[in-house]
């Protein structure tokens, strides 16, 4: 026996996994309720068909008062009023301590979503998810537009999806392996991989065993009139409206790989960087650099170089139908592309139940009860009569006439009299019935926790404060099914981040953000969007409901900014993107407005700017003025102190020269007979004509011009003064 090549083996993994997915009784179990909830929230599918046969055999009306879509709707417009924005934060910001959001990358997304109308399909899925407990949309790149590429994300029909069997976490987080099983034209199938399909025969292309998988089991097989749709439609392999069906498989595996030191570490590669410190590589690579490390001569003792074994996830993504069509990395290396949403979970079989799934039950009794009601009404509106023989002047004109409401019916004289016409007893509509229809119309609030206040419908006076609290508590239990969005919205912030680093990332590329004047354009290149970031999901400023909820947080602060004179023109234009029913025209109009200088401004500014100048130097020449004085004030003071301590110095040394000489103390000895004839002479006051040993005096000198006039604390001279 011929052994099998890796591409049939990876068929055979794959198909082995398809199979075990879309057959386990979870999945089918929901792809039946998926069904059944997207024909019940139309107002036609509220009721089955046997279900409408029975009833027109008794004559009962088909009645359907579809409030369930009114929840529905509710739970979806919420979504689409509060939705979400997507920004970056790097994970090693420039400056220490610094973290600032990416403007540029946040800009992209945005743009990415404008483009593509991303926030719709995410609407549309978010919707599915409500409907059926699972919505999903795909991130891809698309060239047929534009050779440079275009982001796509578009919704997919939930029940073309499948996830691994295993999986139970929000958005299928946990799942090994998701796919897609999508059903196409020949002609669509042929056109699907360039250069691959286009030859390919139909048993190549048609995944016909995904088709029948679950006929195997009971409770599915198929039908005549399938089998016999599904053999016409195989009639011809050349006929383009033929179908086949096409999966797409997204799964990851572990890969082994050594984290080894650099030893080439902080050395410049080709384009001038520093070498990294540790180099990832898969084992047969670190092989090779290790048996060089081994053998430099500078590794005298021949060690191994340090590393580590690791293993690290790998994303790959194929084609299947008849045979694997193609095989390769997954669009994005670090996750998938199909980007889930989730209800809440039953995590016995695997599966995910919906807001509509809640609101089955109390639609359909609401319905039932409603139709027995009008069926008792129709029956038993005029019970008709019971009457003794010659009771009617005309039996036959009183058989056409007495069930007319404008008919006259003759009777014999005394008739009535004699109660010759009596009514037969109706049915009437019970008490009971009734209560039972009230009691299933109040379960739709009840189930969902989507109260009255929350849709705005609530026909009772009451405070603003109680019905803002009561909003906030049905918000409180809707909260898990907007938690998924978010997890949801994250994910797609990871794909479009690495789909703007690695496909949409040129320097011939413009992109059109919101600058603080308007729109303006910029390029997507490698210096502006490189680098590690991490996805923030928050609320979006152009959401209604988050601009009214800003407005009226504003509205108290905004008195206290323009008092203390803080409203900036930059912050004025900020403050207008907040202004609910504000149209975008407008905006841009008022903050051109503020931005734009007023006529004559600049000359009122230079006007401004010149005494603003002018008040300065006067200021300046006052303030120099008055330091100097200070200044003159201080260095009088000193010196009349100097001249004090000098004439008290030169009397001691009088009178000691005097004693030395033989002199009575009360003669005082003259100048030169101190200092000597010689530096007399030369005019020297008598301190600077001391001897040398009396000139280590410190000598005194004034601050400099810049110093302000301010005096040291330790004196002019800073070592404590005189």
């Amino acid at each position: 026996m011929a052994r099998k090549s890796t591409e049939e083996d990876l068929f055979e993994t794959l198909k082995g996994w398809v199979q075990e997915d879309i057959s386990a009784p979870g999945y089918r179990a929901w792809q039946t309720r998926a069904k059944e909830n997207f024909r019940f929230i139309t107002p036609w599918g509220q009721w089955t068909e046997e279900e409408k046969s029975e009833l027109t055999e008794q004559m009962r009306p088909i009645i359907s008062f579809n409030k369930t879509n009114k929840f529905l709707r509710a739970i979806c417009g919420i979504e689409v009023n509060n939705r979400l924005q997507t920004s970056y934060v790097p994970r090693e910001p420039d400056n220490a301590g610094e973290v600032k959001a990416n403007e540029l990358l946040s800009d992209g997304a945005s743009w990415m979503d404008e483009t593509s109308d991303a926030p719709r399909h995410q609407s549309r899925a978010f919707r599915d998810a409500n409907i059926c407990g699972v919505g999903c949309t795909e991130s891809s790149i698309s060239y047929d537009d534009d050779p440079e590429g275009l982001y796509i994300e578009e919704r997919i029909y939930p029940r073309e999806m499948f996830w691994d069997k295993n999986s139970r976490d929000q958005n299928f987080e946990d799942a090994k392996r998701v796919g897609r099983i999508r059903q196409m034209s020949l002609k669509e199938a042929r056109e699907l991989i360039p250069g691959v399909t286009s030859t390919m025969t139909v048993e190549d292309l048609d995944a016909s065993w995904a088709e029948d998988v679950g006929a195997t089991n009971k409770g599915d097989p198929k039908t005549q009139k399938q089998k016999e749709r599904r053999d016409e439609s195989r009639a011809d392999d050349n006929d383009p409206k033929r179908n086949v069906k096409i999966v797409q498989i997204q799964w990851w595996e572990y890969e082994a790989y050594v984290r080894a030191v650099n030893p080439n570490a902080g050395m410049p590669k080709e384009d001038g960087s520093p070498e990294p410190k540790h180099k990832d590589m898969d084992p047969e690579q670190f092989k090779l650099l290790n048996e060089q490390f081994k053998a430099d001569p500078r590794n005298i003792m021949g060690e191994d170089l340090p590393s580590s074994k690791l293993r690290r996830k790998v994303f790959k993504q194929a084609f299947i139908g008849g045979k694997l069509l193609q095989e390769g990395p997954a669009p994005r290396p670090d996750g998938f592309t199909f980007n889930f949403v989730t209800a809440e979970p039953d995590d016995e079989d695997g599966s995910f139940y919906s807001l509509v799934d809640l609101l089955k039950d109390p639609q359909k009794w609401s319905n039932k009860f409603f139709s027995q009601m009008m069926h008792i009404i129709n029956s038993s509106a005029k019970g008709g009569i019971m009457a003794e023989r010659g009771a009617f002047a005309d039996v036959k004109a009183a058989m056409a006439n007495y069930g007319k409401p404008n008919g006259v019916t003759i009777l014999e004289d005394g008739a009535i009299a004699k109660g010759k016409v009596m009514a037969k007893p109706g049915g009437a509509i019970t008490a009971g019935v009734a209560g039972l229809l009230e009691r299933a119309d109040a379960a739709f609030p009840d189930v969902t926790g989507m109260n009255l206040e929350l849709m705005g419908m609530a026909d009772r006076e009451q405070a603003g404060v109680l019905e803002a609290q009561r909003k906030q508590s049905a918000m409180t239990i809707l909260a898990t099914i907007f938690d998924a969005r978010s997890l949801m919205k994250k994910n797609v912030g990871r794909t479009k981040l690495y789909f703007l680093q690695n496909h949409l990332m040129s320097d011939e590329r413009w992109i059109r953000i919101d600058g603080k004047d308007g729109p303006v354009a910029k390029k997507l290149t490698a210096n502006d969007v490189g680098g590690k970031y991490d996805t923030i999901v928050g609320d979006a400023p152009s959401a209604p409901d988050t601009k009214e909820r800003a407005w009226v947080a504003l509205q108290p602060v905004l008195p206290f900014f323009i008092e203390q004179g803080s409203m900036t023109p930059d912050l004025a234009a900020e403050i207008i993107d907040f202004i609910p029913g504000l149209p975008t025209k407008l905006q841009e109009a008022f903050k051109k407005a503020l931005t734009q200088p007023k006529p004559g401004a600049d000359e009122q500014a230079a006007l401004a700017k010149e005494g603003a100048v002018a008040q300065i130097e006067k200021d300046k020449g006052s303030a120099q003025q008055s330091n100097t004085a200070a200044v003159l004030n201080l260095a009088r003071a000193t010196e009349a102190n100097a001249k004090a301590r000098e004439a008290e110095l030169l009397t001691g040394l009088k009178d000691y020269f005097s004693k030395m000489m033989g002199k009575p103390p009360s003669r005082e000895a003259d100048d030169a007979e101190i200092i000597g004839p010689d530096r007399a002479r030369q005019g020297a006051s008598p301190m600077q004509q001391l001897p040398q040993m009396f000139d280590q005096e410190p000598q005194q000198s004034l601050p400099p011009e810049g110093l302000g006039g301010i005096v040291p604390p330790g004196g002019l001279n800073g070592n404590g003064g005189f």
